[in-house]
């Protein structure tokens, strides 16, 4: 699998996004104030930053490789 580039965008242009790329709930929190979503492929619950953008569909890590491994 090639490695992906992240590219840093606005606000606007996140909210534009495919994705918003998740880690799931079990994941041992970092941080106090993040928030809780659930996964568009499989409900899991997810954890994620409250500026994280809000349109775009939350996905779990595990879900998104699993979708790439597929279009590869």
């Amino acid at each position: 699998m090639k490695p992906l580039a992240i590219n840093v965008v606005s606000d606007e242009e996140a909210e534009k996004a495919a994705f918003v790329i998740c880690v799931r709930w079990t994941v041992p929190a970092v941080f106090a104030d993040d928030e809780q979503g659930t996964c568009c492929a499989c409900g899991a619950a997810v954890r994620f930053r409250p500026h994280a953008p809000k349109k775009p569909p939350r996905i779990c890590m595990e879900c998104i490789v699993e979708k790439l491994e597929r279009s590869q």
